[in-house]
C-alpha cells in the first residue's frame, strides 16, 4: 500500500515514489537475538554451526562464550601448528578446525586470555581465511588454546612442530611439558604429536618420548640419529590388559606388539561383549613370526561377510 494512503481502506498499489524509497532506504533486517533464546533453541542453533562459526560467536560475547563452553562444540579434529615463520588460521576439512601460531613477540601483545573477545585484536581476515596478525611466545599460545580448546570436543587434537629453527627445540621442550601435564591431557581424546623438518638430538628425543604418554601418537620425520632406541619406540610393553582398559578412543595403533591370535581372539571377545565404548579402529603388528590363524581369531566369534 502506498505510504500516502497509509488509514485507508481502499487497496492501492505502490507508487513510483514509493518503490524509490525502498531502493534508496531499504528496510533493514534486524539481527537475531541469540542471548534472548531460550537454551533449546540457543544450542540447536549452534549445533549446526561449524568450527569457525562457533569461534567467531564466542567472540561476540562473553555469555554466548560461557554457553559455548558449557556444551562443548564435537568435531572430528584440532589441529594446532607450531612454527617461526608463518601463521594462519583455516577450516578446510569439514567440522575441523586447523590453527597455525607463528613464535614471536607481538607489538600489541595480548595481556591475558581471560575471554575469547580479546582475541579480536590479534585476528585479521584475509583471503578467506582468519590469520593471526602477530607472533606469540610460547606461555601465551599455550594460555590461547587452552582457551579456545574449552569450545570443542574434537575427537583428535594433533599438534605439528616445525623443527627448521634451532630456537624451536626450547619451544618444543617447553609446549609437550605443559601439554602433557594432568591439568592439559584430556584421556578421553585421541592425541598425536607430529615433528616435522631439522633435526633431533638423542637426548632431546628421549626426552619426548619419556614425556608423551604411550596412549598418544607420536611421529616424527626429522633427522634423528640411526642408533637411537627407547623402550617405547615399539609396543611390546602393551599388554591384554592395557588394551582392555582403553575407554573413548578413536584409534589405537600398535606396532611390533608380542600379542598372538589367541591373544586377539580374546581382546575381540571381550570387545564384542563390552557394554562401553572401547575404541572405533586398533591396528596392530603380531609377534614376529606370527602366523595369522583365521580359525584362532574368530574362535566362538560371529563373523558376517560381505560381497
Amino acid at each position: 500500500m502506498c505510504f500516502w494512503k497509509i488509514g485507508s481502506t481502499v487497496p492501492s498499489y505502490p507508487c513510483p515514489l514509493c518503490i524509490i524509497n525502498s531502493i534508496v532506504s531499504p528496510p533493514k533486517k534486524k539481527p537475531l537475538p541469540l542471548l534472548k533464546l531460550p537454551t533449546i533453541p540457543l544450542r540447536l542453533i549452534t549445533k549446526m554451526m561449524n568450527p569457525e562459526e562457533i569461534l567467531n560467536l564466542s567472540m561476540c560475547s562473553y555469555r554466548l562464550e560461557l554457553f559455548l563452553r558449557a556444551f562443548r562444540h564435537k568435531m572430528n579434529y584440532f589441529s594446532v601448528d607450531v612454527n617461526a615463520r608463518h601463521m594462519t588460521f583455516l577450516s578446510k576439512i569439514p567440522d575441523s578446525l586447523e590453527l597455525s601460531f607463528k613464535i614471536g613477540i607481538g607489538k600489541g601483545q595480548v595481556n591475558s586470555v581471560d575471554k575469547m573477545g580479546v582475541l579480536c585484536g590479534s585476528l585479521q581476515e584475509k583471503e578467506g581465511s582468519i590469520q593471526f596478525n602477530q607472533g606469540f611466545p610460547p606461555d601465551k599460545m599455550l594460555e590461547i588454546y587452552r582457551r579456545i580448546i574449552s569450545l570443542y570436543s574434537p575427537s583428535l587434537i594433533k599438534w605439528i612442530f616445525y623443527l627448521d629453527n634451532p630456537s624451536m627445540d626450547s619451544v618444543c621442550r617447553y609446549l609437550v611439558e605443559n601439554l602433557t601435564a594432568m591439568n592439559n591431557y584430556d584421556r578421553k581424546t585421541y592425541h598425536r604429536f607430529v615433528f616435522l623438518d631439522g633435526s633431533l638430538t638423542r637426548e632431546f628425543l628421549t626426552e619426548l618420548m619419556d614425556r608423551i604418554p604411550v596412549t598418544a601418537s607420536f611421529a616424527v620425520t626429522a633427522d634423528i640419529p640411526v642408533d637411537f632406541k627407547h623402550p617405547n619406540v615399539k609396543a611390546r610393553w602393551a599388554t591384554l590388559d592395557d588394551l582392555k582398559s582403553v575407554k573413548n578412543e578413536c584409534f589405537v595403533n600398535l606396532q611390533s606388539t608380542n600379542f598372538d591370535c589367541h591373544d586377539i581372539n580374546e581382546f575381540l571377545k571381550y570387545w564384542v561383549d563390552c557394554e562401553e565404548a572401547i575404541l572405533t579402529r586398533l591396528t596392530l603388528k603380531l609377534k614376529e613370526g606370527t602366523v595369522i590363524d583365521e580359525t584362532v581369531l574368530t574362535d566362538q566369534l560371529t563373523i558376517l561377510l560381505y560381497y
